[in-house]
């Protein structure tokens, strides 16, 4: 007989399961019907504002709605400022490059997330080191996080090294699992105090706050998403947000193609063509 899945599972998986089940039921109630993890409601001006687009010819990576979004969502979260990027990897792929993460190197991410914070990682050609989480919060426990770190981190050339794989340790990405904030204050001490930056992955937490700021303004750099499973959408899967807490500097614009293509990034540093990908999910 093959093993089930469960078999296979460490000690402890299907406690944790039944946790955060009843978790979820305590907050929704007993199901009676099935309970979609996102729906998509258009209640507004959407269809206006979509047909003003088509209209106008602005359909693409620029235009007087993509300005506004990125000025209200700035204004909205308290950012210095907000690009607009072709989707949520491209964001957190161009956003681990601003703070100097190279291929070769390692970064931190959790257990408990969405496949596109390992993968952007790996578009550069580094490698996800993965870090448990606390069960409070689903996102990185900043204790556990602390005292690995100082165990395998050793200095060298001004940054920390991981004695066992002999990778630079580069950048901590923490996510905020179903927009639940993690415990970002500690997360900020652990990563100064071993001078890694930190990139926020908030894809999931528009609106989110913990003492009174918003998630995606604690890192260095953060990404928000848009995609129709989002509190907000723009619809479509080229549709997500970078946040950054200082002034664009500048912008390049590509994609495999042409650089006319409507699959496009922004960004704030002179970064190469070969981040300008053409993203579509």
């Amino acid at each position: 007989m093959t093993p089930s899945p469960a078999q296979h599972a460490p000690p402890g998986t299907a406690a944790t399961a039944d946790a955060v089940i009843a978790a979820v039921q305590s907050v929704l109630g007993p199901a009676e019907k099935f309970i979609p993890l996102h729906e998509p409601e258009f209640a507004g001006r959407e269809w206006e504002y979509v047909k003003d687009c088509i209209d106008t010819g602005w359909v693409s990576s620029a235009g007087t709605y993509v300005d506004r979004f990125e000025r209200d969502l700035a204004a909205y979260t308290g950012a210095g400022h907000a690009v607009a990027v072709v989707n949520g990897t491209a964001a957190l792929h161009l956003a681990l490059l601003l703070v100097g993460v190279k291929a070769g190197d390692e970064v931190i991410v959790p257990t408990l997330t969405f496949v596109a914070t390992a993968n952007a990682v790996s578009h550069i050609g580094a490698v996800p080191h993965f870090a448990d989480v606390s069960m409070p919060t689903l996102g990185l426990d900043p204790e556990k996080l602390d005292r690995y770190l100082a165990d395998v981190l050793t200095m060298q050339g001004g940054g920390g090294v991981n004695r066992i794989t002999g990778r630079r340790v580069a950048a901590v990405v923490p996510m905020h699992t179903f927009g639940h904030p993690a415990e970002m204050e500690k997360l900020a001490e652990v990563c100064a105090r071993h001078s890694l930056p930190m990139v926020e992955d908030a894809a999931e937490s528009l609106g989110s706050t913990l003492g009174g700021r918003h998630c995606g303004t604690f890192g260095a750099v953060a990404a928000l998403s848009f995609n129709g499973n989002k509190i907000v959408t723009t619809g479509g899967w080229r549709n997500m947000r970078s946040i950054f807490r200082r002034r664009p500097r500048s912008r390049i614009h590509g994609s495999m193609t042409t650089m006319k293509s409507a699959s496009t990034i922004a960004c704030r540093t002179s970064t190469p063509r070969s981040a300008a990908r053409n993203w579509s999910g």
